[in-house]
């Protein structure tokens, strides 16, 4: 297939609906093998209906996967080097809106599974794709979903807001790392 992405492969966390399927249809629309990393199976498996749709089935796979389980995002890592030979982007994309509420209401384990989706899955999912991409040696994308809210805060619930503030900087900070590779 011809296309900006053609020959290219990259794994999309929460690439099942919203803007995960909205990317990963226009990554396969662009030529790319797309590796679809969600919990939610149902809707998953109706972004792969829509890629045998337009005719990509052999280009896309679906895994379960939960940002916050090291060996599900390690898993997804490497279902696309052994499902289409290489790794070339990773999106991640996986959200939830989180701990919602006045702070003083906000129960710690709700923040800490705010932080756990928003951050840790971020940072799990650069950790495994910068170890594929460095063995590589050919570079490759890193696309980090954060939001407005990130930049200022009161665009979001309190731990959402702290959560994307701190995808922006570790964003920052991986860039500058990896910018060599």
């Amino acid at each position: 297939m011809a296309g900006r992405l053609a020959g290219k492969v990259a794994v999309i966390t929460g690439g099942g609906n919203g803007i995960g399927r909205s990317a990963t249809l226009r990554f396969l629309g662009e030529g790319a093998s797309v590796v679809v990393a969600d919990m939610n199976e149902t809707t998953a498996h109706e972004t792969l209906e829509l890629a045998g749709k337009a005719g990509q089935r052999e280009r896309i796979r679906f895994i379960r996967c939960n940002v916050v389980n090291e060996d599900e995002v390690r898993a997804a890592i490497d279902l696309a080097v052994s499902g289409f030979g290489r790794l070339d982007c990773v999106f991640n994309n996986a959200g939830v809106a989180g701990a919602f509420g006045p702070i003083d209401k906000i129960e710690l384990e709700d923040w800490e599974y705010t932080f756990a989706v928003l951050v840790r899955g971020v940072f799990l999912g650069l950790k495994h794709g910068a170890r594929v991409m460095k063995q590589q040696g050919q570079g490759g994308s890193m696309i980090n979903t954060a939001s407005i809210a990130g930049l200022s805060g009161g665009d979001g619930p309190q731990a959402y807001s702290a959560a994307k503030a701190a995808v922006v900087n570790l964003s920052r900070a991986v860039a500058v790392e990896l910018a060599p590779f």
